[in-house]
């Protein structure tokens, strides 16, 4: 409960709080439901399942859970919060390990991504892909000056461009100012600025139909990797900073849109910024896009496990 001050005496008002499950230890598990952790003082906790709701047209539960994983329909349908957080790494450690490669041979990029830093600690980190979808991160440095990440930037993505490849830069914050250069310098139709915040965008379903499944640009874009990875479409090259960003990186139950939690969380996890999954989520993402791209030879192609994860409306 808190207090406010009315006429100099305290007077309590009620926060009310509503929220699905989430995977792992949080704020709302460790204060309102386990019994262990819980302050039965003041925090109250109002169990609700969709059963309870009279409002819910003829037949939406049952259209709602047939497509959704165990884990989710375990949380969202039984009100579980006691799944497994592994449960929902977004690219999980045994299909990571399956697409990662010690060596790449042909490091000629036709696609990048760039995530940019402010400088120390912040770090800019570029990612490059090959025609076999082959996925390394060609450099990472700390620089604040601007014009300096400009300059070092142009003679790394200069063959990309030439390739007629696609450059995807996260714009946001000092990010902007890079990419507004670079696409003065190279032009718009290879140098694409992304906000991560932005929303994401209409995807072709099975039927035909165009629908907006993820919440936002930086889910949309850590979903295709997921699935890129799941459907055997890339190999990344090993990265103990990556592996551990992506290993920490979880998507979160959700009644509509597909998300990943907040990159907030993920600092507080690793105790850094995940730049270097940044940068190859965005340089995944030029690949797809890029005209003519293909997928790995079969030859070097792997069996891997692989689970959809679906959204409903």
């Amino acid at each position: 409960m808190i207090f406010a001050f009315c006429n100099g005496k305290p007077h309590p008002y009620w926060i009310y709080k509503t929220s699905n499950p989430v995977p792992g230890s949080n704020y709302l598990k460790r204060n309102f439901i386990d019994p262990r952790t819980r302050d039965e003082t003041d925090h109250i906790f109002i169990p609700s399942l969709p059963d309870d709701n009279p409002l819910l047209p003829d037949g939406y539960i049952e259209r709602a859970f047939t497509h959704m994983s165990p884990e989710m329909r375990a949380m969202l349908r039984d009100g579980n919060w006691d799944v497994d957080a592994s449960e929902f790494v977004i690219v999980p450690l045994e299909l990571l390990e399956a697409a990662t490669v010690d060596r790449i041979d042909d490091r000629r990029p036709v696609a990048a991504g760039i995530d940019i830093g402010l400088g120390r600690p912040d770090k800019t980190v570029v990612a490059f892909a090959n025609a076999a979808g082959q996925i390394w991160i060609e450099e990472t440095f700390e620089e604040y000056d601007t014009m300096r990440q400009v300059d070092r930037l142009s003679k790394l993505v200069a063959p990309v461009v030439a390739s007629k490849g696609k450059v995807w830069i996260d714009q946001g914050s000092v990010g902007k100012g890079v990419s507004d250069a670079l696409r003065r310098e190279f032009g718009s139709r290879s140098i694409v600025g992304v906000m991560f915040g932005e929303a994401a965008e209409e995807e072709r379903q099975p039927d035909g139909s165009k629908q907006r499944v993820h919440n936002l640009k930086r889910d949309q874009l850590y979903f295709w990797l997921r699935n890129d990875v799941m459907q055997e479409d890339v190999e990344i090259e090993r990265s103990d900073e990556l592996t551990e960003e992506l290993e920490n990186t979880y998507y979160l139950p959700t009644d509509r849109y597909l998300k990943i939690e907040p990159k907030d969380e993920i600092k507080r996890r690793i105790a850094r910024s995940p730049d270097s999954a940044d940068a190859v989520v965005l340089c995944n993402a030029a690949r797809r896009k890029r005209s003519g791209a293909q997928q790995l030879p079969n030859t070097r192609r792997k069996t891997r496990k692989t689970s959809i994860i679906e959204g409903y409306y």
